[in-house]
């Protein structure tokens, strides 16, 4: 039990560091969170209404609602390449699982999907539809991706130390 309070509260304070430390230095710092996902919203959104109109009902909620994944998807795999190499001297110290790193980088990037979820819940809103059951299913699915997101991020960091 000592070492599950250990291994949690190290993720905790792991997972914050990176969130925090991604935002430090820049001029609007968590607004990123938002203003990220927006731009790419207004940018799809104009490009499939207006350069070439694809007919689908409710368009920005609609690829904002399949971008939110993709987003949190990318992310973790383009940063789980370096992990090990970047953080080995914290690999190097006893008693420290490496997967502790890729699900602090999991988790981290999962911050900024939560942050981002509003905007779909208001787009939805904004475009009449109406909060169902199926939203029950969201955390399970959204489980089912971190599942993923660990697996493979596992796969590319220890392939890219045998590699690199």
């Amino acid at each position: 039990m000592n070492s599950l309070t250990y291994h949690f509260d190290l993720i905790c304070h792991l997972v914050w560091r990176d969130f925090s430390l991604r935002y430090k230095r820049s001029v609007l710092g968590i607004f990123w969170s938002f203003i990220l996902p927006l731009a790419q919203l207004i940018v799809l959104t104009f490009l499939f209404r207006k350069v070439i109109p694809l007919d689908i009902d409710n368009y920005p909620a609609f690829v904002f609602s399949g971008l939110l994944p993709w987003t949190w998807f990318n992310a973790c795999l383009n940063s789980s390449g370096i992990l090990f190499i970047s953080n080995r001297d914290l690999i190097r110290r006893p008693n420290f699982t490496p997967a502790i790193l890729i699900m602090v980088n999991a988790l981290s990037n999962l911050i900024n999907y939560l942050i981002a979820m509003p905007i779909l819940f208001a787009l939805l809103v904004l475009s009449g539809k109406t909060v169902t059951l199926a939203l029950l299913y969201l955390p399970v699915l959204v489980l089912i991706q971190g599942i993923l997101i660990v697996g493979l991020g596992l796969f590319i960091s220890t392939l890219n130390v045998f590699l690199s």
